[in-house]
């Protein structure tokens, strides 16, 4: 089958390899689609410790079933998504109600081959835990390649209340800083600020309705943000992977304020120069967002199908597998959306 292989830094090969053996208790899918996350591009600019050479990435899919054991539900021809972590279910975090912290949770792209190729196998475990999505016919393609990360945006929203009349500001302006936009959005936000480097990016995230948008390249968020909100913003997102938006963040909450740093971090630059008086005088509470549970997953699968998030508004490009370089180097570029990599 044709896969794209991912051999380090900067190297992505489009090759012919074995199809993944499927036990008779495994799910065998035929992908058809697969969106370029961000920690996918991460990965392929800078590494991973945690990803052996070798990989297949991609982890937003729709597939469509081959073979499917009795007892799980599935059968051939359905189409299904599924979420990209698997907890242990046994260690302290699991069994206290933080199974996305699982210390020993298994991860497709990284434990399990992933879906950048013509078909993978869901295993065993997944589909026990209960990790697996039947898609049904009301939900397109698209919505339901975004499932997935509007997962952890919706994991963002529980541990942090947003409250109607609030007002937020969202650094990032790619898919996920629109997610977010769009939960704020529907929580009842009074303004909610998008703050980008890129003009074209910005452009892109107008067709959600946020309040205004800023492009940090030209404009000082701090000086926006002093002009506007005098107070602060009550709550910031960081949804992006750097680690100056990140401490920029901390300057332009207001006092109690909250800042959610949401974007992973390249693993080369990853130091936060913070403030922390500011952060002790203000009582600036900073807290970290990552992966979710699986009633978050059902959440998001609920706002998707309701059209709390306008799924189908996410896929600005599409590149066929054989050009999923091409696409890595679209999705660098940040001109748009998400990028999606067409299988089948």
């Amino acid at each position: 089958m044709r896969a794209a292989v991912w051999y380090g830094p900067g190297k992505l090969e489009i090759q012919q390899i074995e199809e993944p053996a499927c036990g008779r208790n495994d799910l065998m899918l035929q992908v058809l689609r697969c969106n370029i996350c961000g920690s996918d591009l991460r990965t392929y600019l800078s590494g991973s410790s945690s990803i052996k050479p070798g990989t297949v990435l991609g982890h937003e899919f729709i597939g469509r079933v081959l073979r499917a054991p009795d007892w799980s539900g599935f059968s051939a021809g359905h189409l299904v998504t599924a979420a990209q972590d698997i907890p242990c279910e046994h260690c302290w975090y699991c069994l206290h109600d933080m199974e996305h912290l699982c210390e020993n949770k298994l991860e497709f792209g990284k434990h399990f081959q992933g879906a950048f190729a013509e078909y993978m196998v869901i295993p065993e475990i997944a589909l026990r835990k209960g990790w697996v999505k039947r898609v049904p016919e009301t939900m397109t393609e698209n919505q339901a390649t975004l499932i997935e990360p509007v997962s952890s945006c919706v994991h963002t929203q529980s541990i942090v209340s947003f409250k109607p009349s609030e007002n937020v500001l969202i650094i990032g302006g790619g898919p996920i800083g629109c997610i977010h936009g769009e939960l704020v959005k529907h929580a009842g936000a009074e303004a909610i600020v998008l703050a980008d480097l890129s003009e074209a990016r910005l452009e892109s995230a107008k067709r959600f309705g946020f309040t205004s948008y800023v492009n940090a390249s030209s404009v000082k968020l701090i000086d926006y943000v002093r002009e506007n909100f005098p107070q602060g913003m009550d709550k910031v997102i960081s949804a992006n992977p750097s680690p100056d938006a990140l401490a920029e963040a901390i300057q332009l909450v207001r006092k109690r304020g909250i800042v959610v740093a949401f974007g992973g971090l390249p693993k080369d630059n990853f130091t936060v120069q913070a403030d922390g008086n500011k952060i002790h005088y203000d009582e600036i509470t900073l807290t970290g967002s990552y992966a979710y549970s699986r009633k978050e997953n059902d959440l998001a699968f609920e706002y998707v199908s309701a059209g709390v998030i306008s799924a189908d508004q996410y896929i600005t490009s599409v590149y066929p597998l054989e050009e999923i370089v091409e696409g890595m180097k679209a999705a660098q570029r940040a001109e748009g959306l998400k990028v999606q990599i067409k299988i089948s």
